[in-house]
């Protein structure tokens, strides 16, 4: 098992009902911080005597002063488009730096991960080509 040791934790959202169908939230949690939910709910799954560090940014991520930072992974849960396109430009121009970057798509009955070596150059452009693909669908509408 993978054992993480930090988590750098960015979302201004306050946790709504419809947060609870297909997040890790619960009815508790209604008009919380899901940082803040989150964090919580992380503290308690590590095992005893083992201190992981969760720092809580109630912001966008673009305002989370990632430069400062460097991980190993990146987990992507955006529901828009348009912002999960800014952390991949992020990602390519250095202002988040990052080995993997993950993401995680929910849709009423369907679901998708992507999990993505960012020194893989073809695996970065597939990801922006099923991103502007995705885009194009969705603008139908």
């Amino acid at each position: 098992s993978i054992m993480i040791n930090s988590y750098l934790l960015c979302d201004y959202d306050m946790v709504e009902e419809k947060n609870l169908r297909n997040q890790f939230y619960t009815t508790g949690d209604i008009n919380l911080s899901k940082t803040g939910s989150a964090k919580s709910k992380l503290a308690c799954m590590r095992p005893d005597g083992y201190n992981n560090k969760i720092i809580v940014s109630n912001s966008s991520f673009q305002q989370a002063n990632l430069p400062y930072y460097a991980f190993k992974y990146v987990v992507s849960g955006f529901d828009s488009i348009d912002a999960r396109m800014e952390l991949l430009q992020y990602v390519k121009e250095g202002k988040c730096k990052t080995k993997y970057l993950i993401d995680t798509r929910y849709d009423d009955l369907t679901a998708s991960v992507l999990f993505i070596d960012v020194e893989n150059a073809e695996q970065m452009a597939y990801y922006e080509k099923w991103y502007t693909h995705k885009k194009d669908e969705v603008s139908k509408f």
